[in-house]
Protein backbone atom coordinates (compact mmCIF):
# COMPACT_ATOMS: atom_id res chain seq x y z
CA UNK A 1 0.00 0.00 0.00
CA UNK A 2 2.93 2.32 0.63
CA UNK A 3 4.07 1.82 -2.95
CA UNK A 4 0.58 2.42 -4.42
CA UNK A 5 0.11 5.56 -2.36
CA UNK A 6 3.57 6.80 -3.35
CA UNK A 7 2.82 6.25 -7.04
CA UNK A 8 -0.34 8.34 -6.85
CA UNK A 9 1.48 10.98 -4.84
CA UNK A 10 4.06 11.19 -7.64
CA UNK A 11 1.33 11.45 -10.27
CA UNK A 12 -0.34 14.24 -8.31
CA UNK A 13 2.97 16.08 -7.89
CA UNK A 14 3.68 15.84 -11.64
CA UNK A 15 0.15 17.08 -12.32
CA UNK A 16 0.68 20.11 -10.06
CA UNK A 17 4.00 20.96 -11.67
CA UNK A 18 2.43 20.66 -15.12
CA UNK A 19 -0.56 22.93 -14.45
CA UNK A 20 1.60 25.50 -12.63
CA UNK A 21 4.11 25.84 -15.47
CA UNK A 22 1.30 25.80 -18.05
CA UNK A 23 -0.67 28.52 -16.27
CA UNK A 24 2.34 30.71 -15.54
CA UNK A 25 4.30 30.32 -18.79
CA UNK A 26 1.38 29.68 -21.19
CA UNK A 27 3.22 29.10 -24.49
CA UNK A 28 5.08 25.83 -24.97
CA UNK A 29 7.95 25.83 -27.47
CA UNK A 30 6.95 24.83 -31.00
CA UNK A 31 9.27 21.83 -31.12
CA UNK A 32 8.09 20.50 -27.74
CA UNK A 33 5.29 17.93 -27.96
CA UNK A 34 2.90 16.95 -25.17
CA UNK A 35 4.56 13.51 -25.11
CA UNK A 36 7.95 15.11 -24.44
CA UNK A 37 6.47 17.19 -21.61
CA UNK A 38 5.00 14.09 -19.93
CA UNK A 39 8.26 12.21 -20.37
CA UNK A 40 10.18 15.08 -18.74
CA UNK A 41 7.68 15.17 -15.87
CA UNK A 42 8.16 11.43 -15.33
CA UNK A 43 11.93 11.95 -15.36
CA UNK A 44 11.62 14.78 -12.83
CA UNK A 45 9.47 12.70 -10.47
CA UNK A 46 11.86 9.76 -10.75
CA UNK A 47 14.79 12.02 -9.83
CA UNK A 48 12.95 13.48 -6.84
CA UNK A 49 11.90 10.03 -5.58
CA UNK A 50 15.39 8.57 -5.96
CA UNK A 51 16.69 11.49 -3.91
CA UNK A 52 14.01 10.92 -1.23
CA UNK A 53 14.78 7.18 -1.03
CA UNK A 54 18.50 7.85 -0.81
CA UNK A 55 17.98 10.20 2.16
CA UNK A 56 15.24 8.10 3.80
CA UNK A 57 15.50 8.35 7.58
CA UNK A 58 18.01 11.21 7.34
CA UNK A 59 16.86 14.44 9.01
CA UNK A 60 20.05 16.47 8.62
CA UNK A 61 20.23 19.95 7.10
CA UNK A 62 22.23 18.42 4.25
CA UNK A 63 19.21 16.31 3.23
CA UNK A 64 16.93 19.37 3.28
CA UNK A 65 19.32 21.47 1.19
CA UNK A 66 19.85 18.65 -1.32
CA UNK A 67 16.11 18.00 -1.63
CA UNK A 68 15.38 21.69 -2.18
CA UNK A 69 18.17 21.97 -4.75
CA UNK A 70 16.91 18.97 -6.68
CA UNK A 71 13.35 20.34 -6.56
CA UNK A 72 14.51 23.73 -7.88
CA UNK A 73 16.67 22.25 -10.67
CA UNK A 74 13.96 19.87 -11.85
CA UNK A 75 11.31 22.61 -11.82
CA UNK A 76 13.60 24.93 -13.78
CA UNK A 77 14.21 22.07 -16.22
CA UNK A 78 10.44 21.87 -16.91
CA UNK A 79 10.22 25.65 -17.43
CA UNK A 80 12.79 25.35 -20.22
CA UNK A 81 10.12 23.60 -22.29
CA UNK A 82 8.20 26.90 -22.54
CA UNK A 83 8.84 30.22 -24.26
CA UNK A 84 9.88 32.54 -21.44
CA UNK A 85 12.79 34.71 -20.37
CA UNK A 86 15.22 33.71 -17.64
CA UNK A 87 13.66 35.95 -14.98
CA UNK A 88 10.21 34.50 -15.58
CA UNK A 89 11.52 30.93 -15.39
CA UNK A 90 13.44 31.74 -12.23
CA UNK A 91 10.34 33.21 -10.60
CA UNK A 92 8.24 30.13 -11.44
CA UNK A 93 10.93 27.73 -10.16
CA UNK A 94 11.59 29.59 -6.91
CA UNK A 95 7.89 30.17 -6.18
CA UNK A 96 7.07 26.50 -6.70
CA UNK A 97 9.83 25.42 -4.28
CA UNK A 98 8.60 27.99 -1.75
CA UNK A 99 5.07 26.62 -2.08
CA UNK A 100 6.29 23.10 -1.31
CA UNK A 101 8.18 24.30 1.80
CA UNK A 102 5.22 26.32 3.08
CA UNK A 103 2.75 23.56 2.21
CA UNK A 104 4.74 20.88 4.01
CA UNK A 105 5.28 23.06 7.09
CA UNK A 106 1.66 24.17 7.23
CA UNK A 107 0.23 20.66 6.89
CA UNK A 108 2.67 19.22 9.46
CA UNK A 109 1.71 22.00 11.87
CA UNK A 110 -2.01 21.33 11.47
CA UNK A 111 -1.51 17.57 11.70
CA UNK A 112 0.45 17.97 14.94
CA UNK A 113 -2.60 19.64 16.49
CA UNK A 114 -5.25 17.22 15.21
CA UNK A 115 -3.54 13.79 15.29
CA UNK A 116 -0.09 14.22 16.88
CA UNK A 117 0.34 10.45 17.40
CA UNK A 118 0.80 9.97 13.64
CA UNK A 119 4.37 11.27 13.98
CA UNK A 120 5.32 8.14 15.96
CA UNK A 121 4.54 5.76 13.07
CA UNK A 122 6.75 4.27 10.38
CA UNK A 123 8.62 6.93 8.44
CA UNK A 124 7.36 5.75 5.04
CA UNK A 125 3.75 6.11 6.17
CA UNK A 126 4.47 9.51 7.69
CA UNK A 127 6.28 10.65 4.54
CA UNK A 128 3.32 9.58 2.36
CA UNK A 129 0.79 11.36 4.59
CA UNK A 130 2.78 14.61 4.78
CA UNK A 131 3.69 14.43 1.09
CA UNK A 132 0.05 14.23 -0.03
CA UNK A 133 -1.03 16.88 2.48
CA UNK A 134 1.76 19.17 1.25
CA UNK A 135 0.72 18.59 -2.37
CA UNK A 136 -2.88 19.55 -1.63
CA UNK A 137 -1.70 22.81 -0.06
CA UNK A 138 0.56 23.39 -3.08
CA UNK A 139 -2.50 22.79 -5.25
CA UNK A 140 -4.33 25.59 -3.43
CA UNK A 141 -1.33 27.93 -3.82
CA UNK A 142 -1.10 27.06 -7.53
CA UNK A 143 -4.80 27.83 -8.03
CA UNK A 144 -4.53 31.15 -6.18
CA UNK A 145 -1.46 32.18 -8.17
CA UNK A 146 -3.03 31.24 -11.50
CA UNK A 147 -6.17 33.24 -10.68
CA UNK A 148 -4.13 36.36 -9.96
CA UNK A 149 -1.59 35.79 -12.73
CA UNK A 150 -3.91 34.75 -15.54
CA UNK A 151 -6.28 37.66 -16.23
CA UNK A 152 -8.59 35.50 -18.32
CA UNK A 153 -9.64 33.62 -15.18
CA UNK A 154 -10.45 36.85 -13.33
CA UNK A 155 -13.47 37.40 -15.58
CA UNK A 156 -15.27 34.29 -14.38
CA UNK A 157 -17.76 33.99 -11.59
CA UNK A 158 -17.23 33.37 -7.90
CA UNK A 159 -19.05 30.05 -8.32
CA UNK A 160 -16.35 28.83 -10.72
CA UNK A 161 -13.58 29.88 -8.33
CA UNK A 162 -15.28 28.17 -5.38
CA UNK A 163 -15.62 24.93 -7.34
CA UNK A 164 -11.88 24.98 -7.98
CA UNK A 165 -11.05 25.18 -4.28
CA UNK A 166 -13.72 22.96 -2.78
CA UNK A 167 -12.05 19.59 -3.49
CA UNK A 168 -8.57 20.45 -2.09
CA UNK A 169 -10.12 21.99 1.03
CA UNK A 170 -12.30 18.93 1.63
CA UNK A 171 -9.24 16.69 1.10
CA UNK A 172 -7.26 18.55 3.76
CA UNK A 173 -10.13 18.42 6.25
CA UNK A 174 -10.57 14.66 5.74
CA UNK A 175 -6.84 14.02 6.21
CA UNK A 176 -6.62 16.19 9.33
CA UNK A 177 -9.62 14.71 11.14
CA UNK A 178 -9.14 10.99 10.49
CA UNK A 179 -9.02 9.41 13.97
CA UNK A 180 -5.65 8.23 15.25
CA UNK A 181 -6.80 4.58 15.66
CA UNK A 182 -7.26 4.39 11.86
CA UNK A 183 -3.49 4.35 11.49
CA UNK A 184 -3.19 1.27 13.80
CA UNK A 185 -6.06 -0.73 12.31
CA UNK A 186 -4.85 -2.51 9.15
CA UNK A 187 -8.34 -2.94 7.67
CA UNK A 188 -9.21 0.68 8.27
CA UNK A 189 -5.79 1.73 6.99
CA UNK A 190 -6.52 -0.05 3.71
CA UNK A 191 -9.75 1.95 3.44
CA UNK A 192 -7.92 5.12 4.44
CA UNK A 193 -5.29 4.58 1.71
CA UNK A 194 -7.98 3.91 -0.88
CA UNK A 195 -9.78 7.07 0.25
CA UNK A 196 -6.62 9.16 -0.21
CA UNK A 197 -6.11 7.77 -3.71
CA UNK A 198 -9.73 8.60 -4.60
CA UNK A 199 -9.33 12.13 -3.24
CA UNK A 200 -6.20 12.64 -5.35
CA UNK A 201 -8.08 11.48 -8.44
CA UNK A 202 -11.10 13.66 -7.61
CA UNK A 203 -8.87 16.74 -7.27
CA UNK A 204 -7.26 16.14 -10.66
CA UNK A 205 -10.52 15.24 -12.44
CA UNK A 206 -12.37 18.20 -10.94
CA UNK A 207 -9.66 20.60 -12.13
CA UNK A 208 -9.58 19.10 -15.63
CA UNK A 209 -13.36 19.25 -16.00
CA UNK A 210 -13.57 22.85 -14.79
CA UNK A 211 -10.62 23.83 -16.99
CA UNK A 212 -12.39 22.35 -20.02
CA UNK A 213 -15.53 24.29 -19.10
CA UNK A 214 -13.42 27.44 -18.84
CA UNK A 215 -11.82 26.84 -22.23
CA UNK A 216 -15.23 26.25 -23.80
CA UNK A 217 -16.54 29.48 -22.27
CA UNK A 218 -13.43 31.33 -23.51
CA UNK A 219 -13.98 29.99 -27.02
CA UNK A 220 -17.61 31.17 -26.95
CA UNK A 221 -16.53 34.63 -25.82
CA UNK A 222 -13.82 34.78 -28.46
CA UNK A 223 -16.31 33.70 -31.12
CA UNK A 224 -18.75 36.40 -29.98
CA UNK A 225 -15.95 38.98 -30.03
CA UNK A 226 -14.90 37.97 -33.54
CA UNK A 227 -18.51 38.18 -34.72
CA UNK A 228 -18.75 41.66 -33.24
CA UNK A 229 -15.51 42.69 -34.94
CA UNK A 230 -16.71 41.31 -38.28
CA UNK A 231 -19.96 43.21 -37.93
CA UNK A 232 -18.07 46.42 -37.15
CA UNK A 233 -15.84 45.86 -40.18
CA UNK A 234 -18.88 45.37 -42.42
CA UNK A 235 -20.38 48.60 -41.10
CA UNK A 236 -17.16 50.48 -41.76
CA UNK A 237 -16.88 49.18 -45.30
CA UNK A 238 -20.50 50.18 -45.84
CA UNK A 239 -19.56 53.65 -44.59
CA UNK A 240 -16.59 53.79 -46.97
CA UNK A 241 -18.76 52.70 -49.87
CA UNK A 242 -21.47 55.23 -49.01
CA UNK A 243 -18.91 57.99 -48.63
CA UNK A 244 -17.41 57.19 -52.01
CA UNK A 245 -20.83 57.17 -53.68
CA UNK A 246 -21.85 60.40 -51.98
CA UNK A 247 -18.60 62.08 -53.01
CA UNK A 248 -19.15 61.06 -56.61
CA UNK A 249 -22.77 62.23 -56.41
CA UNK A 250 -21.74 65.63 -55.00
CA UNK A 251 -19.08 66.09 -57.66
CA UNK A 252 -21.57 65.11 -60.35
CA UNK A 253 -24.15 67.62 -59.06
CA UNK A 254 -21.76 70.55 -58.62
CA UNK A 255 -22.49 71.88 -62.13
CA UNK A 256 -26.26 71.84 -61.51
CA UNK A 257 -25.81 73.61 -58.15
CA UNK A 258 -23.63 76.22 -59.80
CA UNK A 259 -26.15 76.93 -62.59
CA UNK A 260 -29.01 77.35 -60.09
CA UNK A 261 -27.05 79.70 -57.79
CA UNK A 262 -25.77 81.69 -60.80
CA UNK A 263 -29.34 82.02 -62.07
CA UNK A 264 -30.55 83.32 -58.69
CA UNK A 265 -27.76 85.90 -58.58
CA UNK A 266 -28.46 87.13 -62.10
CA UNK A 267 -32.16 87.48 -61.22
CA UNK A 268 -31.12 89.24 -58.00
CA UNK A 269 -32.89 86.57 -55.94
CA UNK A 270 -30.27 86.73 -53.21
CA UNK A 271 -32.43 85.29 -50.43
CA UNK A 272 -33.25 82.23 -52.52
CA UNK A 273 -29.54 81.81 -53.38
CA UNK A 274 -28.57 82.15 -49.70
CA UNK A 275 -31.21 79.62 -48.57
CA UNK A 276 -30.10 77.20 -51.25
CA UNK A 277 -26.45 77.56 -50.29
CA UNK A 278 -27.29 76.93 -46.59
CA UNK A 279 -29.22 73.83 -47.56
CA UNK A 280 -26.30 72.69 -49.71
CA UNK A 281 -23.83 73.24 -46.83
CA UNK A 282 -26.05 71.20 -44.48
CA UNK A 283 -26.14 68.41 -47.04
CA UNK A 284 -22.35 68.44 -47.28
CA UNK A 285 -21.97 68.49 -43.48
CA UNK A 286 -24.33 65.54 -43.09
CA UNK A 287 -22.34 63.50 -45.57
CA UNK A 288 -19.57 61.17 -44.33
CA UNK A 289 -16.83 63.42 -45.65
CA UNK A 290 -16.89 66.33 -43.23
CA UNK A 291 -13.08 66.27 -43.17
CA UNK A 292 -10.85 66.09 -46.17
CA UNK A 293 -7.32 64.77 -45.84
CA UNK A 294 -7.44 62.99 -49.18
CA UNK A 295 -7.44 59.58 -47.47
CA UNK A 296 -10.84 57.91 -47.87
CA UNK A 297 -10.55 55.75 -44.73
CA UNK A 298 -9.51 58.64 -42.45
CA UNK A 299 -12.05 61.08 -43.92
CA UNK A 300 -14.92 58.59 -43.73
CA UNK A 301 -14.32 57.18 -40.24
CA UNK A 302 -13.47 60.50 -38.59
CA UNK A 303 -16.53 62.11 -40.19
CA UNK A 304 -18.76 59.20 -39.22
CA UNK A 305 -17.70 59.20 -35.56
CA UNK A 306 -17.94 62.98 -35.47
CA UNK A 307 -21.59 62.66 -36.49
CA UNK A 308 -22.18 59.94 -33.89
CA UNK A 309 -20.49 62.04 -31.19
CA UNK A 310 -22.71 65.05 -31.98
CA UNK A 311 -25.77 62.79 -31.92
CA UNK A 312 -24.93 61.74 -28.34
CA UNK A 313 -23.86 65.25 -27.22
CA UNK A 314 -20.18 64.30 -27.04
CA UNK A 315 -17.54 66.90 -27.89
CA UNK A 316 -15.34 65.78 -30.78
CA UNK A 317 -11.97 67.47 -31.38
CA UNK A 318 -9.52 66.46 -34.04
CA UNK A 319 -6.12 67.42 -35.43
CA UNK A 320 -5.30 65.97 -38.83
CA UNK A 321 -1.97 66.66 -40.47
CA UNK A 322 -1.43 63.81 -42.88
CA UNK A 323 0.80 63.26 -45.87
CA UNK A 324 -0.93 60.42 -47.70
CA UNK A 325 2.35 59.24 -49.21
CA UNK A 326 3.65 58.57 -45.68
CA UNK A 327 0.83 56.32 -44.48
CA UNK A 328 2.47 52.87 -44.26
CA UNK A 329 -0.64 50.79 -43.56
CA UNK A 330 -2.94 49.06 -46.01
CA UNK A 331 -6.45 50.51 -46.17
CA UNK A 332 -7.92 47.33 -44.64
CA UNK A 333 -5.56 47.52 -41.63
CA UNK A 334 -6.05 51.27 -41.25
CA UNK A 335 -9.80 50.68 -41.15
CA UNK A 336 -9.36 48.19 -38.28
CA UNK A 337 -6.93 50.41 -36.35
CA UNK A 338 -8.76 53.72 -36.68
CA UNK A 339 -12.24 52.19 -36.41
CA UNK A 340 -11.45 50.32 -33.20
CA UNK A 341 -9.73 53.30 -31.57
CA UNK A 342 -12.63 55.64 -32.33
CA UNK A 343 -15.23 53.05 -31.35
CA UNK A 344 -13.43 52.51 -28.05
CA UNK A 345 -13.59 56.25 -27.33
CA UNK A 346 -17.26 56.51 -28.29
CA UNK A 347 -18.34 53.51 -26.20
CA UNK A 348 -16.43 54.85 -23.17
CA UNK A 349 -18.15 58.23 -23.45
CA UNK A 350 -21.57 56.60 -23.83
CA UNK A 351 -21.06 54.86 -20.48
CA UNK A 352 -20.80 58.23 -18.74
CA UNK A 353 -23.79 60.32 -17.59
CA UNK A 354 -24.49 63.36 -19.76
CA UNK A 355 -23.83 65.88 -16.97
CA UNK A 356 -20.16 64.83 -16.88
CA UNK A 357 -17.58 66.04 -19.39
CA UNK A 358 -17.73 63.71 -22.37
CA UNK A 359 -15.27 64.24 -25.18
CA UNK A 360 -13.22 62.51 -27.85
CA UNK A 361 -9.91 63.92 -29.04
CA UNK A 362 -8.01 62.37 -31.91
CA UNK A 363 -4.73 63.34 -33.55
CA UNK A 364 -3.60 61.74 -36.80
CA UNK A 365 -0.17 62.94 -37.88
CA UNK A 366 2.67 61.98 -40.18
CA UNK A 367 6.05 63.31 -39.04
CA UNK A 368 9.69 62.20 -38.92
CA UNK A 369 8.83 59.03 -40.87
CA UNK A 370 6.17 58.14 -38.31
CA UNK A 371 2.43 57.66 -38.69
CA UNK A 372 0.77 58.48 -35.38
CA UNK A 373 -2.80 58.05 -34.15
CA UNK A 374 -3.43 59.46 -30.67
CA UNK A 375 -6.86 59.19 -29.02
CA UNK A 376 -8.02 60.65 -25.70
CA UNK A 377 -11.28 60.09 -23.85
CA UNK A 378 -12.47 60.36 -20.22
CA UNK A 379 -11.89 57.55 -17.74
CA UNK A 380 -15.03 55.56 -16.98
CA UNK A 381 -15.52 54.27 -13.45
CA UNK A 382 -14.84 50.54 -13.05
CA UNK A 383 -18.21 50.09 -11.31
CA UNK A 384 -20.04 51.52 -14.31
CA UNK A 385 -18.13 49.26 -16.71
CA UNK A 386 -18.77 46.19 -14.56
CA UNK A 387 -22.51 46.82 -14.75
CA UNK A 388 -22.39 46.80 -18.55
CA UNK A 389 -22.01 43.16 -19.63
CA UNK A 390 -21.54 43.98 -23.33
CA UNK A 391 -18.70 46.35 -22.50
CA UNK A 392 -17.07 43.69 -20.33
CA UNK A 393 -17.41 41.21 -23.22
CA UNK A 394 -16.09 43.30 -26.10
CA UNK A 395 -13.90 46.02 -24.59
CA UNK A 396 -10.25 45.32 -25.06
CA UNK A 397 -10.67 42.79 -27.87
CA UNK A 398 -10.65 45.54 -30.52
CA UNK A 399 -7.63 47.17 -28.88
CA UNK A 400 -5.87 43.80 -28.88
CA UNK A 401 -6.45 43.63 -32.64
CA UNK A 402 -4.96 47.11 -33.01
CA UNK A 403 -1.94 46.16 -30.88
CA UNK A 404 -1.41 42.94 -32.84
CA UNK A 405 -1.55 44.62 -36.26
CA UNK A 406 0.63 47.54 -35.15
CA UNK A 407 3.37 45.57 -33.41
CA UNK A 408 3.48 42.31 -35.36
CA UNK A 409 2.73 43.40 -38.91
CA UNK A 410 4.14 46.94 -39.02
CA UNK A 411 6.73 46.75 -36.20
CA UNK A 412 5.23 49.82 -34.56
CA UNK A 413 4.40 50.68 -30.95
CA UNK A 414 1.09 50.58 -29.11
CA UNK A 415 0.80 52.23 -25.69
CA UNK A 416 -2.00 52.99 -23.25
CA UNK A 417 -1.56 55.87 -20.79
CA UNK A 418 -3.99 56.45 -17.93
CA UNK A 419 -3.54 59.79 -16.20
CA UNK A 420 -6.44 62.23 -15.89
CA UNK A 421 -7.76 60.71 -19.11
CA UNK A 422 -7.54 57.44 -21.03
CA UNK A 423 -5.04 57.78 -23.89
CA UNK A 424 -3.99 55.40 -26.63
CA UNK A 425 -0.89 56.20 -28.68
CA UNK A 426 -0.38 54.15 -31.82
CA UNK A 427 2.81 54.79 -33.82
CA UNK A 428 3.89 53.03 -37.02
CA UNK A 429 7.23 53.73 -38.73
CA UNK A 430 7.28 54.69 -42.40
CA UNK A 431 10.06 53.29 -44.59
CA UNK A 432 10.36 55.07 -47.92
Amino acid sequence: MYILLSIFACIFDAFLLYIYTKEMLQNRKNNVSATLVFFCLALVESTINITSIFFSGNTSIYKQLTTLSVSFITTFFITCLYNANFAHRLFVSVSYVVYTIVGESLFALLLSHTTPMVFTYHSLLLDSIISIGMEVFVFIFVLLTSLFWNRNREKYSLKYKCLLFITPIITILIKLFIPERAYRNKEFYFFFTFLLICLILINMINYCLLDNVLQLASMKIKFAQEQNQNQLQQERYTQLSSAYKQTRSIVHDVKEHYFFIDSCIQKEQYIAATDYMKKLVRTLENSYTRVNTGNLVIDTLVSHYMNLAEKHNIRFDFILDVDNTCIPTEEYDLCIILGNLLDNCLQACKQMPEHQERFITIQILTYHKRFLIHTINPIVSSKKLHENKLWDLYHGYGLNNVKKITEEKYKGTFAIRITKHYEVVNTIPYFS
